[in-house]
């Protein structure tokens, strides 16, 4: 999970545009919201693999309480998702979203239905308020 978490911070500062250095990477562990989320993420991820009671639900709540985002159990996230704004995003089913895609405020991603959830490629960078529901690559 360490190894993970690492490569989350380093893949989020190279999807802010600027070079990776000790400063912009401890500007990203430090100064934004996303890299806690992500660490939360890979703890569900990391409890849910080991069936541990409890941990995903828990650190569930605690990502919609604190930063107001929800993902879901099944989403799978590359290194270095980067959420600019947290409040308001809602990434669901079992969406796969790639390596150093920018997320900002209030978007949808993914479905409830059954008619499958999208696919997002690498380096896309995602707009305020997008609505991406069905099975789009």
């Amino acid at each position: 999970m360490l190894r993970a978490v690492l490569l989350d911070a380093i893949e989020m500062t190279r999807a802010s545009g600027v070079p990776v250095t000790l400063r912009t990477l401890g500007r990203s562990v430090f100064l934004t919201d996303s890299f806690p989320v992500m660490v939360m993420t890979r703890a569900r991820e990391v409890g849910r693999k080991w069936h541990v009671p409890f941990v995903n639900r828990l650190l569930r709540y605690t990502q919609m309480t604190f930063f107001g985002i929800e993902i879901g159990k099944d989403v799978e996230l590359g290194s270095g998702v980067f959420f600019v704004h947290t409040l308001g995003t809602v990434v669901g089913g079992d969406s796969k979203i790639g390596a150093r895609v920018r997320i900002l405020g209030s978007n949808t991603i993914g479905t409830a239905r059954d008619n499958g959830c999208p696919v997002i490629d690498e380096d896309v960078e995602i707009g305020v308020g997008a609505r991406i529901l069905g099975p789009i690559h």
